[in-house]
């Protein structure tokens, strides 16, 4: 009579209980990171140094390019 309302868990459902506390946490700090990230929208014409700003602005604040993409950038010029 007294199983419906139980208040003790099995290990499973304590199992789960922690899995989904450890998943809010990171969804909690993956949207605290995403609230101080500056997204912007660059329109313009073709050629009109839309990737040029783009790249100055990673040299300035960021840590420069990955060999990877210097690479990249060689063959494509």
């Amino acid at each position: 009579m007294g199983l419906c309302f139980s208040s003790e868990f099995s290990e499973e459902e304590k199992k789960m209980k922690i899995q989904s506390a450890l998943i809010d946490r990171e969804l909690y700090e993956h949207a605290k990171k995403e609230m101080n990230a500056v997204k912007i929208l660059l329109l313009g014409a073709a050629e009109s140094g839309k990737s040029t700003l783009v790249k100055q602005m990673k040299i300035i604040h960021s840590q420069g390019f990955t060999q990877q993409e210097l690479v990249s950038f060689k063959v494509n010029e």
